[in-house]
């Protein structure tokens, strides 16, 4: 992995559905697409107050336990998750991520999470759900297990990760 490879995710706008994401290395595609999914569980998002239920979309991703917000973030920590309890939660690996906190360009999603008292999330697997697919999370990236382990190799402490919105596709 070069020096100016970073991690992308693009989420649909309809957190019901997947995204993906992808290495890249300028713009040549080093590994993915991985199928990724960023939506909140509902039921935590309800327990921790970040629910409107008049809402189009109740959660609120600027806020703990929204869905996967947008923005830059710097990967700081890749852990190897051995706790027979955390690998239904979290699969083999934690990737760690910070957002890159800038506001001179205006806040991103991702800045507003951590000044609204979340803290870092993450990308990481997990146990798949009843119905096969990917489970929700507390605001975090999901991918399937097999995913995340080819994912790992990919990746770097002090690598950038950019979540777009839909439409702003760079590569």
């Amino acid at each position: 992995v070069g020096g100016s490879a970073r991690l992308v995710s693009r989420l649909p706008e309809d957190r019901t559905k997947t995204g993906q994401l992808f290495v890249l290395d300028g713009d040549a595609v080093v590994a993915g697409p991985f199928r990724c999914y960023g939506k909140s569980d509902n039921a935590a998002a309800r327990e921790h107050g970040n629910w409107d239920e008049g809402a189009a979309d109740p959660r609120d991703d600027t806020k703990p336990y929204g869905d996967h917000p947008y923005g830059e973030w710097t990967v700081t920590r890749i852990v190897e998750v051995v706790e027979a309890d955390k690998l239904r939660t979290y699969g083999a690996f934690f990737i760690g991520v910070e957002p890159v906190m800038d506001p001179s360009d205006g806040l991103s999603d991702a800045e507003r999470r951590i000044l609204n008292g979340g803290n870092g999330i993450g990308v990481h697997g997990g146990a798949a759900a009843a119905n096969g697919g990917l489970r929700p999370t507390y605001g975090c990236l999901r991918l399937s297990n097999d995913d995340l382990l080819s994912l790992v190799p990919h990746v770097l402490v002090g690598m950038g990760y950019t979540s777009e919105p839909p439409g702003n596709s760079r590569a």
